[in-house]
């Protein structure tokens, strides 16, 4: 407290010895004739300023160029003619003065400027100190004028002071003064204040130049120059204190000129300029007009700051990276290849759409979010931000959902969507009827005991190969599937089970895997309902699939490992392109089934088959690779047989979409393609995997569609589309581009190619 206090009486003595405003000069004139037409040059340091360190600040430029202004400004308004600085500094160049132009004679620099006079401005002192409690701006400088004979009209000093001490008396104080500084003038705009007055007081006691005519009068200018840059939406504000009868107007640079300023108050005018998109100029000088009737027109320059005006958007960021760990969400991008881009601005929100939550303001291409929460969604948008403020567009926004880290007990009813993560299951699961439960890539449902999970409701795995959903326990109790219930697994793994799948219910299964432990069932089918089964492996179970009736579509999977790799006793059962090896029996049938197509081992006859089988075509090789080796000819179906089956699967597939059941969709109209090949069979195939978030299966699918029909302009325009979706606007022009060729001049194709050029102009 005592050191406070002695600090506090330091303020009090400072403040009652320093004015908030000071100015005193010094005056040595000659009675040589003032000329008219005069060049101000560029300002020198002497004396004290003229130290390396007062030199080398980063202030010390605009401490030049706002006391030169500033004296020009009120030269012209003494009634001076004045060469503008540009001109000046222009012709320095040209003639390669600009280093060496302090030693020429006054009548050569003259002759070489086109004027009758020389203004030097010399600094001896300058201080721009903005603090706390104390603000501190001083300037100290001289005028000489030099005619063009050489002599010396005059030299004119002044020393200009503007202190403020603010005495905080209790810590409310201090915290108030500490806004204060935080939130007042820019140091900048004070100093300019300083060289204002300064130039006002020296130019009073110049003698006026012959001739002179009286101009409007500018007592005062305020601006938000200092902001330098402005960005879309962004205004240009200025202040103008002049006589009532003046018309004021601003100009920036040579693109925006005579921007009127209204009278707000007798003598007081203002006006704005609001950035608009395609705005784009540069580094302008600001420049204040004053015409009133009988005196002409008056210019006046801001000083010291120009003014850049950017009506562009920058560049997005691309490649936005999530990745999610128990310390965070952390984001990655490719920062864009500009100069104007300062940093990157991470926005955070609860919902997909909405108001979005500032959480990040940074200059590196990555963030980490450490205050998620685990199995909480969020939702991210992350946008570049340039010298004016400008954002990038919005393109998109990026989903992250955050994994449970830390294992959760679940049993019961379930339904919704879960989030990755691990959930220990200790109890029996049960989704409702008419419920659906999803289940995400990355998560683990770990069961205990003989807990099951009964699906009377829809089941959605669906998992990537490089995350896939998990069913695991030791001897749990397996998945069940009621008459009111479906599943779609896809890039799953069922592991551990005494039975792996039990279906009643409509199956669809991809890229899954069922391990067992030697005993039970891997899947079991007894519905009525349609099954597929699509690259499923199953291994390690007493029998791998059973089929007790249905309609079943098993293709490009792999039964090995089991006792028993199929046991079919009834149904419509099409099994191609399968293996079976390494099973004590590969198939065991009770009634008559024809296997067509299949790699069993042993190769040798009966190849572990048992009951009625008729084997028609076996591979010598697993799929892809083997061989068809016909065993028993039979004759080919007659066209009307042929179309019926289509026409019946097309059925079958547009019923299950009808009901959501994708999965089942998926084997109907990959069955009509064995029939026929068809153009809206590959487009239905491709909006289904599209629609379960398979975006590479959707893409493979196009591809086989485009060669299967190269020249089909409405299948180019499907592919077109898709890769438009997916953002990946290069292949589409170049896709587009080809397909052009092929219906020239098709209205479709124009808008398509509009659309795109629209989109891409929207995220450049």
């Amino acid at each position: 407290m005592r050191y406070l206090a002695a600090v506090i009486l330091c303020l009090v003595f400072l403040a009652s010895c320093v004015p908030s405003m000071k100015s005193k000069g010094k005056t040595e004139i000659s009675d040589a004739p003032v000329p008219m037409s005069l060049a101000v040059l560029p300002v020198e340091f002497i004396g004290q300023a003229a130290s390396e360190e007062a030199r080398n600040t980063a202030d010390a430029d605009f401490v030049r160029e706002v006391v030169r202004t500033s004296a020009q400004n009120f030269l012209v308004g003494k009634g001076f003619m004045v060469a503008s600085p540009s001109f000046v500094d222009g012709k320095l160049d040209e003639y390669h003065l600009h280093d060496s132009w302090s030693s020429l004679p006054a009548d050569r620099l003259c002759a070489n400027l086109g004027v009758d006079g020389i203004a030097y401005i010399d600094i001896r002192q300058w201080t721009m100190v903005r603090a706390a409690v104390m603000d501190n701006f001083v300037l100290d400088a001289t005028i000489r004028l030099i005619d063009k004979s050489g002599l010396t009209i005059g030299t004119w000093s002044e020393l200009t002071q503007r202190k403020n001490v603010s005495i905080p008396t209790s810590w409310e104080g201090v915290v108030g003064t500490l806004l204060a500084s935080y939130f007042g003038d820019s140091a900048n705009k004070q100093f300019r204040y300083v060289a204002f007055t300064w130039a006002d007081q020296i130019t009073k006691a110049i003698p006026e130049p012959p001739g002179k005519h009286d101009l409007p009068e500018i007592s005062g200018v305020e601006t938000n120059v200092d902001k330098q840059f402005f960005g879309i939406g962004d205004s240009v504000m200025i202040t103008v204190q002049s006589e009532e009868n003046a018309k004021c107007s601003f100009s920036i640079g040579d693109q925006l000129r005579n921007i009127p300023l209204r009278m707000t108050t007798p003598g007081e005018f203002k006006g704005t300029y609001t950035v608009r998109y395609g705005d784009k100029i540069q580094n302008a000088p600001l420049e204040i007009r004053a015409v009133v009737p009988g005196k002409g027109e008056r210019f006046w320059m801001e000083s010291g700051a120009t003014v850049t005006l950017v009506g562009r958007r920058p560049h997005r960021p691309k490649k936005i990276q999530f990745k999610m760990d128990r310390d965070g969400v952390h984001i990655a991008w490719d920062a864009p290849s500009s100069e104007s881009i300062i940093g990157f601005i991470i926005e955070r929100s609860s919902k997909p759409t909405g108001s979005f939550s500032e959480i990040g303001v940074i200059r590196e291409a990555n963030y980490t979010d450490s205050t998620v929460k685990q199995g909480e969604t969020y939702y991210y948008r992350v946008r570049s931000v340039d010298r004016a403020g400008n954002r990038s567009t919005l393109v998109r926004t990026h989903t992250a959902q955050i994994p449970r880290f830390d294992a959760v007990e679940i049993f019961g009813e379930v339904k919704g969507k879960w989030v990755p993560g691990q959930y220990e299951i200790t109890g029996d699961l049960t989704i409702p009827p008419g419920a659906e439960l999803s289940l995400q890539p990355g998560t683990t449902l770990l069961f205990s005991g003989n807990a099951s999970l009964t699906a009377k409701g829809r089941l959605n795995a669906i998992g990537t190969p490089d995350s896939p959903v998990r069913f695991e326990g030791a001897r749990w109790g397996g998945i069940s599937v009621s008459e009111t219930g479906s599943a779609t697994l896809s890039n799953a793994v069922i592991k551990g089970a005494r039975h792996g799948l039990t279906t009643r219910g409509p199956l669809s299964a991809r890229q899954t895997s069922l391990i067992g432990n030697e005993t039970g069932m891997g899947i079991r089918i007894d519905s009525e309902a349609y099954c597929n089964l699509d690259s499923v492996t199953l291994s390690h179970w007493a029998t791998g699939i059973g089929i007790e009736r249905g309609t079943v579509v098993v293709s490009s999977s792999k039964l090995h490992a089991c006792s028993l790799g199929l046991k079919y006793v009834s149904g419509d059962l099409n099994f191609s392109q399968n293996t079976l090896e390494n099973n004590d029996d590969n198939v065991l049938a009770h009634g008559t089934l024809v296997l067509d197509g299949n790699f069993l081992n042993p190769l040798e006859q009966p190849a572990g088959v048992r009951g009625a089988v008729i084997v028609k075509s076996r591979l010598d090789a697993p799929p892809p690779h083997g061989r068809l080796v016909v065993l028993e000819k039979s004759d080919p179906l007659s066209a009307e047989e042929v179309e019926n089956r289509f026409r019946q699967a097309i059925e079958l597939g547009e019923q299950a979409v009808s009901e959501k059941q994708f999965g089942v969709a998926l084997g109907h109209f990959k069955q009509a393609l064995k029939y026929r090949q068809d153009r809206g069979v590959y487009i239905s195939l491709s909006a289904i995997h599209a629609i379960i978030g398979e975006t590479g299966e959707a893409e493979r699918v196009l591809a086989q569609a485009l060669e299967a029909f190269p020249h089909d302009v409405r299948l180019h325009m499907v592919y077109i589309k898709q890769l438009i979706e997916w953002g990946r606007y290069d292949e589409a022009r170049g896709l587009l581009e080809k397909t052009k060729r092929l219906a020239p001049g098709d209205a479709s194709l124009e808008y398509l190619q509009e659309y795109l050029e629209a989109l891409t102009r929207k995220v450049n």
